[in-house]
């Protein structure tokens, strides 16, 4: 094959090959190892992009440097890395469709977006691979990654989107990115011996995703499982981190068992709409809006809690029955929207927040001598007939305004005030004196 098929430039490293004469014609070339007795080092940046109809490259024995976009939106179909390759450059075979064999033999990291796109590419041998970086394989066709020999780190995004069924992580990783596997819609298996935690996002969308092994688990990052197709979990004390929203939206999820002595965080189980119980006796407390909209049927509070946040089980439409043993107050919006939720035991209470029973299913209210009741708290609750209201404290504007069957209102003589607008839009309230 002529070196005259090629555009190339010397530098002080080499020869520099820049592209193909006639980029349109030809299907197969030959790197050569010189070129008018100089060494060819380098494929430069953009050589062969967009080259459609290129199918077989072989590089010279001198090659040491492939630049950025070399080969990148190409036609080719296999690739030789070898050892004498000392440098790959950012997006070097990125949508190559065709690419269906990489042999990996260089000793380096694979560069960012490297083979993003690969679509035909279904295996991959990392075994000298020393790492992997940003979006390298995303949406990739590969369907395997065992990552148990020389790779430490992995990188944002890495596999994305990708094809993956099966994953194995070694205990030679010592650092894993955001999103990692996310919307790896068909990822089945992971096997986690490495010792990181899971980070952000990391298995998000995955949703054939059925079962994970936390036991090595030592943190769960924000968002990590989300969206995800688990079924159940098991979290145990060596879990020690836990972040916002990490099961949030498993539609799959029906059995938690929460034997770590943390706080359920903010959306931890958020639209889990298969949850329909969980033991919060080992859990440290409950954040906001930990259970909001969740399919829990009923739930026990005790005084394990050291805190509940707002809104933690709001909008839980099949919430039926709720044992509130914990001396904590009920917090802002607590079971808003909790329209199955008829019943509720107000003994004890020293405060109940804003909004924290409004639209709920509530059909009568006990109010104890002391209690605290804030704006808005049974706003809406259609259901409601009945209230009595013992406490000395006033009733203020909002409480049970646009209760609309609600008639029977028995107050203490002791209550401080009844605010204008305590049963605003309530127009069949009688109030009765006690």
């Amino acid at each position: 094959m002529s070196d005259n098929i090629f555009t190339y430039k010397n530098s002080e490293k080499g020869i520099i090959i820049t592209g193909l004469a006639d980029k349109e014609s030809v299907s197969e070339i030959i790197i050569p190892d010189t070129i008018d007795g100089t060494p060819v080092t380098t494929i430069g940046e953009d050589a062969f992009y967009k080259c459609k109809n290129l199918k077989n490259v072989k590089l010279g024995k001198n090659v040491r440097y492939i630049e950025n976009n070399s080969f990148a939106e190409s036609g080719i179909t296999h690739i030789n890395l070898e050892k004498n390759i000392k440098y790959i450059g950012n997006y070097a075979f990125e949508d190559c469709r065709k690419l269906n064999d990489v042999t990996w033999n260089c000793d380096l990291s694979i560069s960012e977006y490297c083979f993003a796109g690969c679509s035909a590419l279904h295996h991959f041998d990392f075994s000298h691979v020393t790492g992997i970086q940003l979006l390298a394989f995303e949406e990739s066709g590969l369907k395997e990654a065992q990552l148990t020999n020389n790779v430490e780190y992995i990188e944002n995004g890495v596999f994305r989107g990708s094809n993956l069924v099966k994953v194995q992580l070694g205990e030679n990783i010592r650092g894993i990115g955001d999103y990692a596997f996310s919307n790896c819609r068909w990822l089945k298996e992971v096997v986690w011996d490495c010792n990181n935690h899971v980070t952000r996002g990391c298995f998000y969308n995955n949703v054939s995703l059925t079962k994970f092994d936390f036991s090595n688990i030592p943190g769960i990052d924000e968002m990590a499982f989300s969206k995800s197709g688990l079924i159940e979990i098991q979290l145990d004390k060596k879990v020690e981190r836990i972040e916002k929203g990490a099961f949030s939206n498993c539609k799959k999820l029906s059995n938690v068992i929460w034997n770590c002595p943390q706080s359920i965080p903010q959306d931890c189980f958020k639209s889990c709409t298969s949850l329909k119980n969980i033991d919060l006796s080992k859990a440290a407390g409950i954040d906001k809006c930990a259970f909001s909209k969740s399919g829990l049927r009923e739930i026990q509070l005790d005084e394990n809690l050291q805190r509940i946040g707002e809104g933690a089980f709001s909008e839980c439409k099949r919430l039926k029955n709720a044992i509130w043993n914990s001396k904590k107050p009920v917090p802002r919006s607590c079971f808003e929207d909790c329209t199955a939720l008829i019943d509720f035991d107000f003994h004890g209470l020293k405060t109940i927040g804003v909004k924290s029973f409004s639209n709920s299913g509530i059909t009568s209210v006990h109010i104890e001598k002391g209690t605290t009741v804030r704006e808005n708290c049974f706003s809406n609750c259609k259901s409601l007939t009945k209230v009595e209201w013992k406490s000395n404290k006033e009733i203020k504007n909002g409480t049970f305004e646009k209760c609309p069957n609600l008639k029977e209102v028995l107050v203490s003589e002791q209550v401080k005030a009844i605010e204008a607008d305590a049963f605003k839009k309530s127009p069949n309230a009688e109030i009765s004196f006690i």
